[in-house]
């Protein structure tokens, strides 16, 4: 990967751990960030509040943690958006995320109208 590939990669890392973090109230213990055509995949470890990690081990925790997740998502993605453009200089389409179910960690998936440019 080229030097600056990894350099868009490290400011949109950034931005996604700070925006968590505000949205969330607990930053992930790590985080990374792959840039594929028009996705970036983001990976994050310790993503989970403990309250959260603690409703996982309910009949129903899952579905609610995902439920609350996805409200707070809706929310800011018109706030958080123009600042993932920005980064990447295109228009952000969608975001979708995953949640394993045997660990802490979160994958998210932002999807760009076009291929990612790599300055």
């Amino acid at each position: 990967m080229s030097q600056k590939a990894s350099h868009l990669e490290a400011c949109l890392k950034r931005e996604i751990t700070k925006l968590y973090k505000e949205s969330f109230g607990k930053g992930p213990d790590t985080a990374t960030v792959r840039i594929q055509e028009n996705i970036a995949i983001v990976k994050l470890e310790g993503g989970l509040t403990l309250l959260e990690r603690s409703l996982m081990n309910t009949i129903d925790g899952f579905r609610l943690v995902r439920n609350i997740r996805d409200q707070l998502i809706e929310e800011h993605f018109q706030i958080y958006s123009s600042t993932l453009e920005e980064v990447v200089n295109t228009k952000l389409d969608k975001v979708s995320y995953a949640i394993s179910n045997d660990n802490d960690t979160i994958y998210m998936f932002l999807i760009f109208k076009d291929k990612i440019s790599k300055p």
